[in-house]
């Protein structure tokens, strides 16, 4: 995968390590501007990726206000996940969304 995950560097966690400064800069600019990003933003909240709850927090910044299917679902998702972190984000998210 490419954008914000290097898949040759991972953390002692095994997980995926992100530039999470990177992705919160891009979860700043208007939706319009965020558009090229969404599937990365996207990609961090699959579960089966193995990502920190800070990126994945980012992650559903970056999604925020976005009102396609596949953006809304993955926040939906986020709603359930383990960490209060992301579950905070993705009802930030869905509340931009609905806005």
């Amino acid at each position: 995968m490419s954008g914000f995950i290097d898949d040759a560097d991972d953390d002692e966690d095994g997980e995926h390590v992100v530039d999470v400064d990177a992705l919160a800069a891009v979860a700043d600019l208007p939706v319009a501007l965020r558009l090229r990003w969404l599937p990365y933003a996207h990609a961090l909240l699959d579960a089966d990726v193995a990502v920190s709850a800070a990126a994945r927090a980012v992650a559903c910044r970056v999604l925020g206000g976005c009102v396609g299917r596949a953006a809304v679902e993955a926040l939906v998702e986020a709603l359930d996940h383990k960490h209060p972190q992301v579950r905070l984000a993705a009802v930030s998210a869905l509340a931009a969304t609905a806005a």
